[in-house]
């Protein structure tokens, strides 16, 4: 539990004397990386005369290579999007400022692809979200926790802000990817 400044703080049951070590780890409400360290202690004997050193030693965790490669590739489709739009709407002349009969069809084609390309990059990017979302369930949660894949990811979207907010993203993004589908179609007939 964490009390009011933000600390963690952990109950144990009763330890005999002795030397003991903990590892933690945890992941962070406000944007899903973890922590990790270990704590060494004693209990009833002087930190002196246990022949060990008592400190807490915080460890950050370093990103792996998958979830590097998730993240990398959840913004390469999010900026091949937003790019998509931008030359289709920012970019290209508009249809009535064409010289030719030739160049507006092709200007129209384009127009429709570009659509087509950012709605399949932002679908994609919901697909990779969902990947970044197993992949922190795999972080957070050991294989003998009871509530199962689909009970760890719903823990880790309604008590946390960077499940809430993956949330909120995967929502536009499907309403990107169907709605510039949409429009898509609506051009090509």
């Amino acid at each position: 539990e964490f009390n009011e400044a933000g600390a963690l703080r952990l109950r144990l049951p009763p330890l005999g004397k002795g030397s003991y070590l903990l590892f933690w780890k945890v992941l962070s409400d406000e944007d899903g990386h973890f922590s990790q360290g270990l704590l060494t202690f004693s209990v009833g004997m002087p930190a002196a005369s246990s022949g060990q050193t008592v400190q807490g030693q915080t460890v950050q965790s370093q990103t792996s290579p998958i979830e590097s490669g998730l993240r990398w590739l959840n913004f390469l489709l999010l900026t091949t999007t937003v790019g998509a739009l931008a030359v289709r709407y920012l970019l290209l002349l508009p249809l009535n400022r064409q010289p030719s009969d030739e160049a507006l069809q092709q200007q129209q084609q384009l127009r429709t692809r570009l659509l087509y390309g950012a709605s399949l990059t932002g679908a994609l990017a919901f697909v990779v979200g969902i990947g970044l979302l197993g992949w922190q369930r795999a972080l957070t949660f050991d294989s003998s926790s009871t509530t199962g894949w689909m009970g760890d990811s719903c823990q880790i979207i309604t008590h946390t802000l960077w499940g809430k907010l993956w949330l909120s993203r995967q929502a536009i993004l499907i309403f990107l990817a169907c709605g510039l589908l949409w429009l898509a179609k609506k051009e090509h007939t």
